[in-house]
């Protein structure tokens, strides 16, 4: 906040208003906006323009904490540390002194004052959450000190964000699908249709992919349907392929080189893989299961259930190359021995 007074410049530091030579000529309070002067501000009638940048104290409390006071710790300074750290302008500290209590406020710059300055002082810092009080009088023994704070509030600009296509996932009756799956639905009284390729792609009124090896499909319609639309697929199914490759040595990199299928060109999105690994140690072992998604119609990538890429396919020889990782938690207990002195 910022403003002339009698030709003075003055501006505000921590609720202190101050002139160019550093005198206080006032306080501001932050929470009513009331400005309280003092004798070297002057004498006069004056109108002010006063430059200032609109904020508000968080009302609701998330966090508290309470300190008992007892005849051992009674005594007039108190610090801590709070965690989460406090908003600023957010920390309230209460205390009992002859059977009332009296609180001190952050102000916004990290300091700690009351309605009078009898009632003590403190300060918070923002970096580290710790804090200290200096009370007016001793606190009643038996009664709190009362710490209520407010976090800071995590956000992010939702405006501009891409909104996803609504999707529908089915999982046909039988696997070994054969390309050119049809989809249809009713949409306002008008039959939609979709077809898939010889790439396992939708194309028509929807888009979207099949694997023709699970027969797991993911659909996006062009025109989101109503409730309780019902979906009509009509494709054609034989027995799935299966083939086990052995002796299959890593090399340097931990890639592994081999074919796959009878010698003929294999069916782009119908391939799911299986590849055993294990760690350094042989400790854990475990599978990791691979599908390819076709990059066009003589390659594809070998991705994991996270999308994550690990090799690649050639469909018109069946070669692939593939470099396996999976990762596994493990989750071990640590116990940590400790001494404990008592006595009788």
């Amino acid at each position: 906040m910022s403003f002339n007074l009698f030709g003075q410049a003055i501006t505000d530091q921590g609720g202190l208003l101050k002139n160019t030579l550093g005198t206080q000529v006032g306080t501001i309070d932050y929470q009513r906006g009331l400005i309280q002067w003092t004798s070297a501000a002057g004498a006069g009638t004056a109108n002010l323009v006063i430059t200032f940048k609109p904020a508000t104290a968080p009302h609701q409390y998330y966090q508290s904490y309470a300190i008992p006071v007892t005849q051992n710790s009674q005594s007039l300074n108190w610090t801590g540390v709070l965690v989460p750290i406090p908003a600023p302008g957010s920390l309230s500290i209460s205390f009992m002194v002859q059977g009332k209590f009296y609180e001190l406020k952050d102000d916004g710059s990290g300091q700690l004052k009351g309605s009078s300055s009898s009632f003590g002082s403190g300060r918070i810092n923002y970096e580290t959450g710790s804090w200290s009080l200096t009370a007016g009088a001793l606190p009643d023994v038996g009664s709190p000190i009362l710490l209520l704070w407010g976090t800071p509030i995590a956000t992010f600009a939702r405006a501009d964000l891409p909104v996803e296509k609504a999707c529908f996932d089915f999982q046909l009756e039988n696997v070994g699908i054969v390309p050119n799956v049809t989809v249809t639905w009713q949409l306002n009284g008008t039959t939609k249709t979709a077809v898939s390729n010889s790439q396992g792609k939708f194309t028509g009124d929807a888009s979207g992919t099949v694997n023709y090896a699970t027969g797991k499909i993911k659909l996006y319609p062009t025109k989101l349907p109503h409730k309780n639309t019902q979906f009509v697929f009509e494709y054609n199914y034989g027995t799935a392929l299966e083939q086990t490759t052995v002796a299959i040595l890593p090399d340097a990199q931990q890639k592994l080189s081999f074919s796959i299928g009878t010698g003929i060109a294999i069916q782009p999105n119908s391939v799911e893989l299986s590849i055993p690994v294990s760690d350094m140690l042989n400790e854990y072992t475990g599978s990791v299961l691979l599908h390819d998604v076709p990059l066009n119609a003589e390659t594809g990538s070998l991705v994991d259930s996270a999308g994550n890429i690990q090799g690649t396919i050639t469909y018109a020889t069946g070669a692939c190359q593939v470099t396996p990782s999976a990762v596994k938690r493990v989750f071990k207990q640590i116990y940590t021995p400790m001494t404990i002195y008592s006595a009788a």
